[in-house]
C-alpha cells in the first residue's frame, strides 16, 4: 500500500482542452485567460486618464490650471447727450435763378466777338457784334431822310414867318419830318439787334459762335448766368409734404465729390401734388458767398426736417438688431457663473472634475499647481434692448433703456452673446474686428 506524499487535498488536474480550428469563441476565451486585469489594474488606468482631463481643463469654463474662458477684443465708448436730426434725402441739379441764352433777332455774319467763356460780364456791355449789310443801309438812308427833312422843315418855318408860305404848307412838311423820325428809329433799332449784349450782371457761361460765323436767329450764340443767385428744385414725395416748411435748411453734396458741399434754405415749396409722379416741388436757394457748387451739378440734398437736441444718444454702430428689434451691448462688471452652481439650500456645488472623480470612485482627483497665476476678464457684455427716436447718418436717438453715462461697446459687438467676457483695445492701435480672430479666440456661443 502505497502512502500519499500530498498532505493537503487531492486536486485533480484540469484535462487539456482541444480547440478546434475556427472555434472564435473558445480563442476569445482562451486570450482573455491570459490577459485579464485585475480590478485595481483598472483604477490605475482611469486614475491615470482623469488625472490626464483634470491638467487639460474641466468642464466648467475655467481649467485645473486656470486657463480662461474665450475674450472678444471689443471697442467701447460712453452714452452722451447731443442732438440728432430727421433727414430727408434726395437728389437735384443746381442751377441759376437768372440764366440767358444770347439768341441773335436777326441773321449776320459774326464780326466782332468781344468775351470768352468765365468772363465776367454787366448789364448792356456788348459781347459780339454781327454784320447785316441791308439792315445798315436801310438804317443810313433812314439818317440821311431825317437830316434832309430837318432842314427843309426849318427853311419853311423861317418862310412862314415871313408869310411867304401857307400854315398848311408847314403842317405837311412837319408830318413828314415826324414819319422819317419813327422810320429812322426802326431802321437803327433793327441795326441794334446785331449787337449781342448783357442782359444782366453775371458771367459768360458758353459761347458757341466763332468769328466769321453766319449766326441765326434760330440759336443762342451765347449764354450768361449769374453765379450769385444759385438754387436747386427738388421732387420730394407727397407723404413728406407735412414735413417741409420755408425756412428749413439743407445740406447739398456733389455727387462726385463729397468734399464739394454748401448751404441752403427752402424757400418756396410748390402748393399742388404732381399727380403723375406724386410728388411736390420743393425749391431752395444756395447761399450767395457759397463757391464750391456750380450750375449743372448733380447734388445729394439732406433737408433736416425735425431736430432733438440734448437727448441720449449712441454711434449708430453700435446697434445691433434681433428679429428686428434693436439691441446694445453694454459693459459690465465679469462674472464667472460656470464654475459653480447654487443647490435648493443654498449651498455652492463645485462642478470641477473633482466632484465627479469622487462620485465614480469615491477619491479626489489628482491635483496640479498652475505654472501662472490667473488673470480674470474684468469686463462681460450684457445685452440691453433699447427704444430708439430719430436716427442720422451717424447717431441714433435713445429713448429707453440706456441711461447717459453707460459704456457700451461700439466695435466687435456683432458675434458676442450676453454674459460673453471682453477686453478693451485703443481704437488708436488698431479696430478689432467685428469676427474674433488671431490670436484671440471665438467668444462663446
Amino acid at each position: 500500500m502505497k502512502s500519499s506524499t500530498n498532505n493537503g487535498p487531492h486536486h485533480t488536474p484540469e484535462p487539456i482542452r482541444s480547440v478546434k480550428k475556427g472555434d472564435t469563441s473558445c480563442r476569445r476565451e482562451a486570450l482573455w485567460d491570459r490577459n485579464a486585469l485585475s480590478e485595481e489594474a483598472v483604477r490605475v488606468w482611469l486614475s491615470f486618464m482623469i488625472a490626464l482631463t483634470a491638467c487639460s481643463g474641466t468642464p466648467g469654463g475655467k481649467s485645473q490650471n486656470n486657463e480662461l474662458s474665450p475674450v472678444t477684443a471689443v471697442e467701447v465708448a460712453p452714452v452722451t447727450r447731443g442732438t440728432v436730426s430727421d433727414i430727408l434725402v434726395t437728389n437735384a441739379t443746381v442751377e441759376s435763378e437768372r440764366q440767358a441764352d444770347i439768341i441773335p433777332q436777326t441773321s449776320g455774319v459774326v464780326r466782332q466777338l468781344l468775351v470768352a467763356e468765365g468772363d465776367a460780364v454787366q448789364r448792356g456791355e456788348v459781347l459780339a457784334v454781327l454784320e447785316n449789310v441791308s439792315l445798315s443801309e436801310a438804317s443810313q438812308r433812314a439818317e440821311n431822310e431825317l437830316n434832309r427833312l430837318r432842314r427843309d422843315l426849318a427853311a419853311t418855318e423861317r418862310l412862314y414867318d415871313q408869310g411867304a408860305v401857307s400854315e398848311n404848307e408847314l403842317q405837311s412838311l412837319k408830318n413828314q419830318f415826324q414819319a422819317a423820325e419813327s422810320s429812322f428809329r426802326e431802321a437803327w433799332a433793327n441795326e441794334g439787334n446785331t449787337k449781342l449784349v448783357a442782359p444782366f450782371d453775371g458771367w459768360v457761361a458758353s459761347r458757341t459762335v466763332k468769328l466769321g460765323q453766319l449766326a441765326s436767329g434760330g440759336s443762342p450764340a451765347l449764354q450768361v448766368v449769374d453765379l450769385e443767385r444759385l438754387r436747386v428744385v427738388a421732387e420730394l414725395p407727397e407723404r413728406d409734404v407735412a414735413r417741409v416748411r420755408v425756412g428749413q435748411r439743407a445740406i447739398l453734396v456733389s455727387a462726385y465729390d463729397p468734399s464739394a458741399t454748401a448751404s441752403a434754405t427752402v424757400s418756396r415749396i410748390a402748393p399742388i401734388i404732381e399727380a403723375s409722379t406724386g410728388t411736390f416741388r420743393t425749391i431752395l436757394d444756395l447761399e450767395a458767398s457759397q463757391k464750391a457748387l456750380r450750375p449743372g451739378q448733380y447734388v445729394t440734398v439732406n433737408l433736416e426736417v425735425d431736430a432733438h437736441a440734448g437727448v441720449i444718444v449712441v454711434p449708430k454702430n453700435a446697434l445691433v438688431y434681433e428679429e428686428g428689434q434693436p439691441i446694445v451691448y453694454r459693459r459690465a462688471p465679469f462674472v464667472d457663473d460656470t464654475s459653480a452652481t447654487d443647490t435648493d439650500d443654498g449651498n455652492v456645488t463645485s462642478t470641477s472634475s473633482s466632484s465627479w472623480f469622487g462620485k465614480l470612485f469615491g477619491a479626489t482627483a489628482p491635483k496640479t499647481e498652475a505654472t501662472d497665476a490667473p488673470v480674470d476678464p474684468e469686463w462681460m457684455a450684457e445685452r440691453v434692448g433699447v427704444e430708439l427716436g430719430l436716427t442720422d447718418d451717424s447717431q441714433a436717438e435713445i429713448t429707453a433703456g440706456l441711461a447717459e453715462g453707460d459704456i457700451i461697446i461700439t466695435l466687435g459687438q456683432s458675434n458676442l452673446r450676453d454674459g460673453a467676457a471682453i477686453r478693451e483695445v485703443d481704437s488708436s492701435a488698431g479696430a478689432p474686428s467685428d469676427e474674433s480672430g488671431g490670436d484671440e479666440p471665438p467668444a462663446a456661443e
